[in-house]
């Protein structure tokens, strides 16, 4: 049973985890509404919204295995981080369709495992104050 403070701890992690959640939730919508506006069709959106999903969920199980492999969980995170930022810049300027949906797949890919090696962090964090 974990204590009062590892157990407020772990309800933080989880409301902030929801909250998260809950934006990304809130923005997906209005991402295929600008990849419209910059020109994309419905079916070029639908096929990279479908290889987002697909990078994800191939590439999420490895990034975990190999952060518990190698033990390296922080530079692991870190240079999710430094890939999601990158990301970003190549989504805000628009060089081409092609780079802008390269941007796109990256940054799906590299924000959630980046977010759930960041519970992990956390958590064992918390055991090791113990």
């Amino acid at each position: 049973m974990p204590s009062t403070s590892t157990g407020a701890t772990l309800r933080h992690i989880a409301a902030i985890t929801f909250l998260t959640m809950a934006a990304r939730g809130l923005v997906l919508p209005f991402l295929n509404l600008y990849l419209k506006s910059t020109g994309f069709t419905a079916t070029q959106i639908g096929v990279i919204v479908s290889l987002s999903a697909l990078v994800l969920l191939l590439l999420s199980p490895l990034l975990n295995t190999l952060a518990d492999r190698t033990r390296r969980h922080r530079s692991l995170y870190y240079s999710l981080i430094v890939a999601n930022i990158f990301a970003l810049l190549g989504i805000v300027s628009q060089i081409s369709q092609l780079f802008l949906a390269g941007s796109i797949i990256v940054r799906d890919s590299s924000d959630t495992p980046g977010a759930a090696l960041l519970s992990q962090l956390t958590v064992t964090r918390l055991d090791e104050q113990k």
